[in-house]
């Protein structure tokens, strides 16, 4: 099964049989129901079990995710599926996962990418989910790839 993306459809992806691939409601209301909703891509919810695991993940990795990324994830773990996408952030994510993912028009990630929040100013770090300014400083706090 292949879970199709909005940055997939954009890139001028049109699947030969649509049985195969299915998608979340977010991607139609991204595309403003396009093409692809005449055409009847099947849309499926994910499990709230597979969100929160997502969620859950990317609150401590620090991916900046959509709530319709967030939900593509999901719904490949709930198929065992293929998420087609541009979106080097759902790739990131996908990656770390196990979860097999395939680009399109590009060549996709190479490698997986993690991040950390640190003090614009002092360079202090921070838990990824503090948000406000440094406590030391006064800068803000910004969200940078961690390259130790």
């Amino acid at each position: 099964m292949y879970i199709v993306d909005t940055s997939v459809i954009l890139s001028g992806f049109i699947p030969e049989n649509l049985d195969d691939y299915i998608t979340v409601e977010e991607v139609l209301h991204e595309l403003k129901k396009s093409i692809y909703h005449a055409k009847m891509l099947k849309i499926c919810s994910p499990s709230k079990k597979n969100i929160k695991k997502i969620e859950e993940f990317v609150k401590e990795s620090g991916d900046d995710l959509s709530v319709t990324d967030k939900k593509l994830l999901a719904l490949a773990l709930d198929f065992d599926g293929i998420i087609l996408t541009e979106d080097y952030d759902i790739q990131n994510v996908a990656k770390s996962l196990g979860i097999k993912f395939s680009s399109i028009a590009t060549e996709g990630i190479k490698e997986v990418y993690k991040w950390k929040k640190i003090c614009k100013g002092c360079k202090k770090e921070y838990p990824m989910n503090y948000k406000g300014k440094c406590e030391i400083c006064g800068s803000d706090v910004v969200t940078v790839r961690d390259r130790s």
